[in-house]
């Protein structure tokens, strides 16, 4: 009996930590180090722009892609999302001083949910918060994984004046 009760507490402690989003601000996740000589096949990137974005796509067993927001006078990750097979960032403007507003578009799994296949896709918006010195979630729009249009998405997102970093189709 007793067995049972333990292991019946750590699936349910699996499985709420398996609900934790993928697009999280998360100031704990270390930037990229460059891991593509331990993968099969890597790319990585950085762009310095309002932000400094950074991109890793690697496969090892499995593939997947990181993105890492980052502070571009301090080097702090501001938010990121890693680990996932596909996601979006995108971010208003290109002027540093304005702290411009992050969007995060990725899949969120759910405790049943197959690595190929999260049941939503999470659009999240952060916003600046200078007392915070920091971005924080304003709102996010959850979809069910068969609605998600990635091309109508980043549309909506161009024509609101945000740059796309993407590896979704």
């Amino acid at each position: 009996m007793r067995v049972a009760i333990l292991t019946l507490l750590a699936a349910l402690a699996f499985a709420a930590g398996a609900l934790v989003p993928a697009s999280l601000a998360s100031a704990q996740d270390d930037p990229p180090e460059r891991r593509c000589a331990a993968l099969m096949a890597c790319e990585s990137w950085e762009i310095n722009h309002a932000y400094t974005v950074q991109y890793e796509n690697g496969c090892g067993a499995n593939c997947s892609v990181s993105y890492w927001v980052r502070d571009p006078g301090d080097g702090r990750v501001l938010v990121s999302v890693t680990g996932v097979r596909s996601a979006t960032v995108a971010v208003r403007g290109l002027n540093r001083e304005s702290h411009p507003d992050v969007r995060i578009i990725a899949p969120r799994y759910g405790p049943m949910d197959a690595r190929c296949c999260p049941a939503v896709i999470v659009d999240t918006r952060y916003v600046w918060d200078a007392g915070e010195a920091a971005l924080v979630v304003s709102d996010e729009r959850v979809i069910p994984t068969g609605q998600a249009d990635f091309e109508v998405l980043h549309e909506e997102l161009r024509d609101q004046g945000y740059t796309i970093y993407s590896d979704a189709p």
